[in-house]
């Protein structure tokens, strides 16, 4: 987990995320970081499924 740099700001007022320009890139990176784990995620689920069910198959052709 990244800190978001409001962390002892001395700058920070109520309403500063709109216009602070450290915290605008943070979010940024955030977001792009948040999809690429979703993305990995996604991926090793249907890996996961796929080998799964390679499985069930091989498993059935031995009864």
């Amino acid at each position: 987990m990244i800190n978001s740099p409001c962390k002892g700001c001395t700058d920070r007022y109520v309403g500063c995320h709109g216009k602070c320009a450290e915290y605008i890139s943070f979010a940024t990176a955030n977001t792009e970081r948040r999809e690429l784990i979703k993305k990995q995620v996604f991926v090793d689920c249907c890996c996961e499924k796929v080998r799964k069910d390679s499985v069930t198959r091989a498993y059935r052709g031995l009864k």
